[in-house]
């Protein structure tokens, strides 16, 4: 098992593509005006990257138009302080109707957060992978969250 400076297992890529798949809800980081943005985003893993909807119109569909893209998701409890994070890097492209992939049937057609239709497919690809598993309060502070 390979560790990291901050005593974080770091996780195979096999490790950390399993993990993504076993969650639907992440975080989109993108620019927007030059400006950070990160928004919670559902999701789902496919052979040919991260899907998710956008809606017309909306900051993520404005945004991912072939630009680099964060993705990131995690499960952390916040008692005991274990948890995983998985990040990915990569380019995020709008998938016309030929190019969905099934996993996309399985996505809300509206978004929970705002309630608009999202009609649009979006494909992150995975260009850069990286995963942290953290094994509880040896990693952790006095209150279980996080040390950093």
């Amino acid at each position: 098992m390979e560790v990291d400076c901050s005593g974080l297992e770091v996780l195979t890529e096999e490790e950390a593509r399993r993990l993504l798949a076993s969650t639907s809800l992440g975080r989109l980081a993108l620019n927007v005006g030059a400006l950070p943005v990160v928004v919670p985003v559902a999701y789902q893993m496919s052979a040919a990257g991260i899907i998710l909807r956008a809606g017309e119109g909306t900051t993520v569909e404005g945004a991912t138009r072939g630009t680099v893209v964060g993705f990131e998701a995690d499960d952390i409890d916040p008692g005991t302080g274990e948890g995983w994070t998985v990040t990915v890097t990569g380019v995020a492209t709008h998938l016309g109707p030929g190019e969905v992939p099934e996993e996309a049937a399985l996505l809300p057609r509206a978004n929970g957060w705002s309630g608009r239709a999202e009609t649009r497919v979006v494909c992150i690809s995975v260009e850069i992978l990286a995963g942290r598993r953290c094994h509880g309060r040896a990693n952790a502070n006095g209150n279980g969250r996080l040390k950093g």
